[in-house]
């Protein structure tokens, strides 16, 4: 009975009659195997360098879309994973590291919890500064409340009294209004005489409140609290000193590199003086400074003594760059090394750029599919540099290298470019162009359609310009006899079918570059048939001028081979 698998499970690639669940992934062949299959990997010594991981169901995020190229290194600066052809070109100068450098991942790790526990001294620190902070203000509030209690309690004291001198003061008015109406003058004077004479009344005018001296209390309290904190800090700043001690180390001064006049102490710790006749006090008598001669003929070698002090560095440094470096940095280095060469090539400097290209060690397959993909790139991006990439190419051709799949079959120089050549001429659609098509039919806003038909625009126009460079470099590789003839006229019957401008202007491209070397006795039926089809399609007059002049041009190629 079949083991049952559940469907997020990787099977085995090589597996063909009952699919086994993979154990590992293989970035480098971009193969999933199982236990069986993946024993060479374990065994042979150049598979033995391949990077394997967990099998992974989303492969596409881990293989570069752009190059198919296994997502090796990681930019920093664009924070993205990046193949080892992109940090050549698209990230170029940027800081790339290896995503599976375990170093950088324990020293990201090792800071991410050094923060942690910064950050946790750092809480336990506010608390105990929040918790002093509370004692002092709290200590505060508690002074300045029992004064504010000892003042309300004055108050209200003050104005009982106040309040019954004033009761008592209406009583004897009242008295005194009823007299004032009575006819018996003696009893008048009596009782006149007895209500004004002197009660025991305080004298208010010499009562105030002294908000200056509460004023002066809340100064003489703050004043405390302020000694209180400098004592706290100062018992703070002597902890940390404490703690800051108990890193120090003993510093010697060395008699070899101190100074010679220096006067060092007993400890050898620190200098103590100067000596010398500058600083001895006395006065010296100036020397004059005595001539030397020597003669020295030109003509002889002069042996020179050899130094008893000569400084040896503590580290020996290597002369190869490369010694101590990973594969994969090595590779890198390599591409860079490739790519320098490619952006310096001319017609006059190819000789010498050429010997650098073949002094490079090309011994995997994947730095022969890097070398082949950044040569091709430079091709068909730059048309003027087809020509000297594809004598480069010629010069290239038969460099082969084991695969990686299968360690007993080589993968040559050869068919890897006209693999690239052919997948570019058979893509439909260009991806970039139909991701910004999506965008613009998917738009809303006026603004953001024009800025997504402008894009768009551009993309067109990019896709149209790697066609015909691709077109144009297929013509180049013709001319050096790397294609086959029936492989150009494939393409010209597949151009011509399509009507539209672009082929069309692939078309005239192609002939234009190819002419002298195609119109020949034998091929000439074949070819006359295109110009025939051409002729048509001037004619009908459905294409643009353009298009137009540029098919008349190749139609004219036919008028001058016949006339010479």
């Amino acid at each position: 009975m079949a083991e049952y698998l559940p469907t997020s499970t990787v099977l085995c690639d090589i597996c063909e009659d009952r699919k086994m669940k993979a154990l590992k992934f293989c970035l480098s062949c971009q193969r999933s195997y199982c236990e069986t299959h993946l024993e060479p990997h374990l065994r042979v010594a150049g598979l033995k360098k391949h990077k394997l991981m967990d099998p992974v169901s989303n492969l596409e995020d881990y293989v570069c879309q752009k190059h198919e190229s296994p997502l090796h290194l990681f930019c920093r600066d664009d924070q993205t994973s990046v193949c080892l052809i992109c940090s050549v070109k698209d990230h170029e100068n940027h800081n790339t590291v290896p995503i599976e450098e375990k170093g950088e991942k324990k020293k990201t790790q090792k800071d991410l919890q050094q923060m942690i526990q910064d950050r946790i001294k750092k809480i336990q620190h506010i608390k105990q500064s929040a918790e002093v902070r509370k004692g002092f203000y709290t200590e505060l509030l508690e002074m300045m409340e029992e004064q504010q209690k000892a003042a309300e309690k004055q108050e209200e004291e003050l104005i009982k009294e106040l309040e019954q001198e004033i009761t008592e003061l209406k009583m004897r008015n009242t008295e005194l209004e009823q007299l004032s109406h009575t006819e018996d003058h003696l009893h008048f004077l009596q009782i006149h005489s007895s209500q004004c004479s002197p009660r025991n009344t305080r004298n208010w005018s010499e009562i105030s409140m002294k908000t200056n001296e509460s004023l002066e209390t809340l100064r003489r309290s703050l004043t405390l609290l302020k000694d209180t904190i400098d004592e706290k800090l100062t018992q703070t700043v002597s902890t940390e000193l404490k703690w800051m001690q108990q890193y120090a180390v003993d510093v010697n001064l060395d008699p070899d590199t101190a100074h010679p006049d220096l006067i060092r102490s007993n400890d050898r710790k620190k200098p103590s003086g100067l000596s010398g006749p500058r600083h001895s006090g006395q006065v010296q008598c100036r020397m004059e400074p005595q001539k030397i001669f020597k003669s020295v003929s030109l003509t002889e070698d002069v042996e020179l003594s050899k130094s008893k002090k000569v400084r040896k560095p503590s580290v020996k440094r290597s002369s190869c760059a490369d010694e101590g470096k990973s594969e994969l940095l090595k590779t890198h280095e390599m591409f860079k090394c490739v790519w320098s060469v490619l952006n310096q090539l001319t017609p006059q400097m190819f000789q010498p750029l050429m010997k650098q290209m073949t002094e490079l060690t090309i011994n995997t397959e994947e730095r022969l599919k890097g070398v082949v993909h950044l040569i091709y790139e430079k091709a068909i991006t730059e048309p003027n540099s087809s020509e000297a990439c594809a004598n480069m190419c010629r010069c290239l051709m038969g460099l082969k290298v084991p695969t990686t799949e299968k360690p007993g079959l080589t993968v040559n120089f050869r068919k890897l470019l006209l693999k690239h050549c052919k997948k570019e001429f058979e893509k439909d659609k260009d991806d970039e162009t139909f991701e910004k098509q999506k965008e613009l039919d998917a738009a809303t806003g006026e603004e953001e359609k024009q800025r997504l038909k402008e894009d768009l625009e551009e993309a067109k126009d990019k896709a149209c310009q790697r066609l015909l460079g691709n077109i144009k470099f297929t013509g180049e590789l013709f001319k050096l006899k790397m294609l086959t003839e029936p492989i150009i006229h494939d393409c010209i019957v597949k151009l011509l079918k399509k009507h539209d401008e672009e082929s069309l202007e692939c078309v005239c491209c192609l002939l234009s570059t190819t002419w002298k070397h195609l119109y020949y006795e034998k091929s000439k039926p074949r070819m006359d048939q295109y110009l025939n089809q051409m002729k048509k399609i001037i004619r009908d007059r459905k294409t643009s001028s353009r298009i137009r002049f540029m098919l008349q041009g190749v139609v004219d190629l036919q008028q001058a081979n016949l006339s010479v």
